[in-house]
């Protein structure tokens, strides 16, 4: 037995994320073209569509990316006519991101596919509910794990 069995490629789980996030990307990116959608597009239309406006802050937040590599994915939204960015009413310094009715009209055509996309994964229902489950989980627990290290990094004493 080899006493760095443990490296090798097979037997690491972030390889298999990152292969299998891989495919699954870029067989979406071909399917939304047919939208004209690219995938990181295709989240945004998809948290606008849940909840028909929302703050580049909020967008950031629920898709966990900088705002900052938002903005040109907003930018091009806007370009091809399917959002407009606008300030709120309320607060001169938010800006609230919503949907055109060019940007509801593709979200039927979206849909489908998205639930072809369900089926070429050759998961049943339960298995992607399963895995989603245990992604869900892992992303927690390396939240978890970020935010105890940032409070430990942050109650260092300065003079380390």
């Amino acid at each position: 037995m080899n006493e760095f069995e443990n490296l090798h490629l097979n037997k690491h789980l972030c390889f298999a994320l990152y292969t299998a996030s891989h495919a699954l990307v870029n067989t979406y990116s071909e399917r939304l073209s047919e939208v004209g959608l690219n995938y990181e597009q295709y989240l945004v239309m998809v948290l606008l569509w849940q909840h028909q406006q929302l703050s580049p802050q909020q967008l950031a937040e629920k898709l966990h990316i900088d705002e900052i590599a938002l903005r040109p994915i907003i930018k091009s939204l806007e370009f091809a006519s399917l959002v407009t960015s606008e300030r709120s009413n309320q607060n001169d310094r938010t800006v609230i991101i919503s949907l055109t009715v060019q940007g509801a009209e593709i979200q039927h055509k979206t849909s489908q596919i998205q639930q072809k996309m369900a089926c070429e994964t050759g998961l049943t229902d339960l298995e992607h509910i399963e895995l989603r489950e245990k992604l869900d989980k892992l992303l927690d627990n390396f939240k978890t794990r970020i935010q105890r290290t940032d409070r430990w990094v942050k109650n260092l004493p300065a003079d380390l």
